[in-house]
């Protein structure tokens, strides 16, 4: 009689799941066969058609570049999971310059070398994202000497092209360098102080260009011979004193000369003259707004000679070289100083005497140069579209990383970028970058992007063609996403079901996911049992029993698996009327396999659960037989089994 009540308890579960398929059936597809239950309990949602939807849809025809990516993705997770240190940005970098497309102006290549300029400095100086404003400093000055070599590079290039301009000679020294792209430059402004005494006074552009290309000792060595009168006599302090002190202390020397600098700023543009020479003014008044970190006055200058910075590089370095991370509080202003419109003069041009107030600079803070940059919009800087990757390095350098992440994966103009940008976020993940909001909410309104779907979506391309692949991806979305058991399990169920790679993804046996694709990413066996456990009761009221049995059997609970492989079993055996199939076979066979794993318990429920599945096997054999119409087997198989039971009766006694 209990062996009856047990079959109908299965009839009747199994007519409930058969109306659950039937209305799931017409429903709309929702990629799992129900939802939640009144059972309550854990859930890792459903997956919708929505979700699987997206720019990676389709395939995963892979190119050569994409199949590098891929590459160094595994050996990103695996180097993690063994704990050993592993640069994203090199790898990624030179899997992309060795594959991509050399026809556009800006390279992706070159983006990730200045992502990886931009981290050098925190990296070399071991400045993590924990520690603030530290870590934006450092990221700032990655951007200034990236910029700065490239205009060192820029410079001996314009004197080897102009060796005759140039008279750069054979003086090794680098000040030479300086002069001579001076002479290159300014060879229409008349003779110069470099070519004849008595010449256009240059003093204050070397001190300017060397400080350009990063050449501290030469900007000193220049500065030696820069004289300012007023100022000196003010402070009794040499110009190539105030330098040093700058360059050692830069927030000391501002709380100490700072309303001097912002004076000197003043009087300059006040007396500012379109009739004489620009040289000696226009850089003097550039050295002195970088020193005080004056950004109205390079503002108002900008305004009255356009072509002093004649390049975006130019630009985006001396904004880099002005901007302070931690301001204080007074000192910050409305705006972080940020706002042209501010400056030093007014709309008219006359100057403005109250703008400087006989205080320091106004902090030019971070936000207010993202603001004064997104002012513009992405096609001013990408001429109009055509060379996209020229506004993602605005991006980085000005620390906009999750801007610069969804203008890589959503905008129309870098559709052919997509790869990159998954990439690129993944890159920035295992650096740390994404943990530290440099993107500020003011500058450029809410950034709306869902690394964790993006990443899941282009695992989806690897589905049903290379589960562990797929894998890599969606547990670099669990962990984008905040990582977490349930966010976890809730990627790895969708992953089982669309893959039914369970071998591969759970493991052959013997130790807890031993040989598991899984295991890389959740090395410690209770944590894995823990993910197993919870993904597997997820399936099973989300009426996926496949999944739900293997990742039981996985997670070492042979009962468990065991009671979802009888009531598939038996709803099998119902279908088939007892003719072996491919699922029959499979179910029997894992069947045995949870048998003789719970073979030892001492338990009455597990006894009578493993005897329900050999009642199952003798009814399966027992239909197929009478199919067959092969009444003496039956009886055959009936005595035997009989016998069988009248020799177990005794051992099943309490």
């Amino acid at each position: 009689m209990s062996f009856e009540r047990y079959m109908s308890d299965c009839m009747s579960r199994d007519w409930a799941n058969d109306k659950q398929g039937l209305f799931s059936s017409v429903a709309p597809f929702t990629g799992l066969g129900g939802g939640a239950t009144s059972t309550g309990g854990l859930s890792f949602g459903s997956i919708t058609r929505a979700d699987v939807a997206s720019a990676f849809a389709g395939g995963a025809k892979s190119s050569p570049k994409e199949q590098a990516y891929v590459s160094v993705v595994k050996q990103l997770n695996e180097a993690a999971a063994q704990g050993k240190q592993m640069d994203p940005i090199t790898a990624f970098g030179a899997a992309c310059e060795q594959y991509e497309d050399k026809t556009p102006e800006t390279l992706m290549s070159a983006c990730w070398k200045l992502l990886g300029d931009v981290l050098a400095v925190a990296q070399s100086r071991g400045i993590s994202p924990s520690d603030g404003s530290e870590y934006s400093d450092a990221l700032l000055q990655g951007g200034r000497n990236h910029l700065q070599a490239g205009f060192a590079v820029h410079m001996r290039g314009v004197i080897s092209r102009h060796r005759s301009a140039a008279q750069r000679g054979a003086d090794p020294d680098q000040l030479r360098d300086v002069q001579a792209y001076l002479a290159v430059r300014f060879r229409d402004k008349g003779t110069l102080d470099l070519q004849a005494p008595g010449g256009l006074d240059t003093t204050w552009a070397q001190v300017y260009y060397s400080l350009r290309a990063g050449w501290i000792d030469v900007a000193l060595k220049a500065a030696e011979r820069a004289v300012d009168v007023t100022q000196s006599r003010a402070s009794n302090i040499s110009v190539k004193q105030l330098l040093q002190h700058w360059l050692q202390d830069a927030a000391g020397f501002r709380q100490k000369h700072g309303a001097r600098m912002v004076q000197e700023c003043e009087r300059l543009l006040q007396g500012y003259s379109h009739k004489q020479s620009q040289l000696k003014q226009d850089y003097q008044l550039l050295v002195y707004a970088l020193l005080a970190g004056d950004n109205r006055s390079v503002d108002s200058l900008i305004k009255l000679n356009p072509s002093l910075l004649p390049t975006m590089e130019d630009y985006i370095w001396i904004k880099l070289s002005l901007v302070n991370t931690n301001p204080p509080a007074a000192a910050a202003g409305v705006g972080g100083g940020g706002s042209s419109g501010s400056g030093l003069y007014n709309i008219s041009g006359s100057f403005s005497p109250s703008s400087g107030g006989g205080l320091g600079a106004p902090a030019y803070t971070l936000a207010g140069w993202q603001s004064e940059l997104n002012r513009w919009g992405p096609k001013y800087y990408s001429k109009e579209g055509k060379e996209p990757l020229l506004f993602l390095t605005v991006l980085l350098l000005s620390l906009q990383f999750k801007r610069a992440l969804s203008f890589l994966l959503k905008a129309d103009m870098t559709k052919a970028y997509r790869l990159d940008g998954i990439h690129l976020a993944i890159a920035l993940h295992f650096t740390g970058v994404l943990q530290v909001n440099t993107d500020e909410p003011l500058a450029g309104g809410p950034i709306e992007l869902d690394l964790g779907a993006q990443l899941a979506a282009f695992g989806r391309r690897y589905v049903t063609i290379d589960s562990t692949t797929a894998l890599h991806y969606y547990m670099l979305a669990a962990a984008v996403s905040g990582g977490g058991v349930k966010e976890q399990g809730r990627l790895f169920r969708e992953l089982l079901v669309h893959s039914k790679d369970y071998g591969t993804l759970l493991g052959g046996g013997g130790a807890l996911g031993s040989g598991g694709a899984i295991q890389v990413f959740v090395r410690d066996p209770v944590l894995r049992q823990q993910l197993f456990e919870y993904v597997a009761y997820d399936c099973q009221i989300n009426q996926q029993p496949d999944e739900a049995r293997e990742l039981y059997m996985a997670a070492q609970k042979p009962r468990a698996a065991l009671k979802i492989i009888n009531q598939q079993l038996s709803a099998e055996i119902h279908a088939s009327k007892g003719a072996m199939t491919e699922l029959m076979s499979v179910l029997i066979s894992r069947g045995q396999a949870a048998v003789e794993a719970i073979s030892a318990a001492p338990d009455a429920a597990s006894r009578r659960d493993a005897d329900a599945f050999k009642q199952l096997q003798l009814i399966r054999q027992l239909l197929e037989l009478a199919g067959k119409r092969q009444w003496d087997r039956v009886l055959q198989v009936m005595r035997s089994d009989s016998q069988q039971c009248a020799i177990a009766e005794p051992r099943h006694q309490p």
